[in-house]
């Protein structure tokens, strides 16, 4: 640790050094999500049934994230929090996996919630079977406001191997990168995150950590993600799908017996300013889809705060029929649920 201090930039706060080796490290990267810490920090703080640290890296947030990092830190032993000017979110994750002291790593997203028992039934996996290098789990999705999209996505299980490992990652879903626990082990021996794909870094690592060993998956519900309208995945949707045929190429190049190295120099360009590594702006049009998405979901829940999203969805685009469509379906249908 003294090493890591002295390389630090003189701006860096490195936390309290852990005074035992704890089973899991749970590592979260937080860019200004002052507002939803405490609640991200409640839901793991509450875990029990396994020894854990979290090891926070503010990646240079402007908010008051750093203060509420600390102030949790100086009354919870086990959060350890590291600053740093920002870096974007995988090089925050690389550091934050560094950093870890758990046989295993378990992820976690600032505005998510682990649901109690999570990272324990996701260790107790890992420890029943030396041949699993990662353990997901199911989780539900909620809006922006807390709204129930989903009730639990399915398990992924077998399907997730074969599709990894596949040349043609892109065929079958991968695991949610929130849900993820994996063998510290396995994810230096597979090269850890790769600061070249800025939006799709979790996708190139399952590629990689699945020539390790095998994937598992807890069948419960053990975690919660909220939608945000404004994230990579509503507002950088089309950069996300162009890494993945990359990570898929690249897969396909490793499998030969071939560097990669082309498409990490190709990867390297789809990124904010094509080379800064700054975190991404939301573009303007992908709110109205971020807000159909939701208003969809709700509707087909007969939930009647759908009408609100749909409703910003036609004024942004006032030729969007299927948005239209649902809203008419709503005001013609009683509300299916009390709220």
């Amino acid at each position: 640790m003294a090493a890591s201090r002295r390389q630090q930039p003189p701006s860096s706060c490195v936390s309290r050094v852990p005074s035992h080796m704890p089973e899991v490290s749970v590592v979260m990267s937080v860019y200004n999500g002052e507002a939803a810490l405490p609640s991200t920090l409640s839901s793991l703080l509450q875990q029990t049934g396994c020894d854990f640290e979290i090891i926070a890296i503010n990646d240079g947030s402007t908010d008051q994230s750093g203060q509420v990092l600390d102030a949790w830190a100086a009354e919870n032993p086990r959060l350890r929090v590291f600053h740093q000017p920002n870096q974007g979110l995988t090089r925050a994750l690389i550091r934050g996996c560094n950093e870890a002291s758990g046989e295993f790593i378990a992820r976690q997203d600032v505005g998510d919630a682990s649901r109690p028992g999570r990272l324990a039934a996701q260790a107790r996996l890992l420890r029943s079977d030396p041949s699993l290098v990662f353990a997901g789990c199911r989780y539900a999705l909620v809006g922006p406001g807390n709204e129930p999209l989903t009730d639990g996505e399915p398990p992924q299980g077998a399907t997730t191997d074969s599709g990894l490992r596949n040349q043609d990652g892109s065929a079958v879903a991968s695991p949610h990168h929130g849900t993820a626990m994996f063998r510290k082990s396995a994810y230096a021996a597979a090269g850890g995150y790769r600061p070249e794909f800025y939006y799709a870094q979790d996708v190139d690592l399952w590629s990689r950590l699945i020539d390790q060993g095998d994937f598992g998956q807890v069948p419960e519900v053990l975690y919660q993600v909220k939608f945000d309208l404004d994230s990579i995945t509503a507002s950088h949707r089309a950069e996300q799908q162009s890494l993945r045929a990359l990570v898929a190429h690249a897969r396909a190049l490793r499998s030969q017996g071939r560097s990669d190295a082309p498409v990490l120099a190709q990867a390297q360009r789809i990124r904010p300013g094509g080379s800064s590594p700054v975190p991404p702006a939301p573009r303007r049009d992908s709110r109205p889809a971020a807000n159909y998405f939701v208003g969809s979901c709700l509707a087909s829940r007969g939930d009647p705060r759908a009408k609100s999203y749909l409703t910003q969805t036609v004024r942004a685009k006032p030729l969007h029929i299927k948005a239209w469509f649902k809203l008419a379906k709503l005001a013609l249908s009683p509300s299916k649920r009390a709220l």
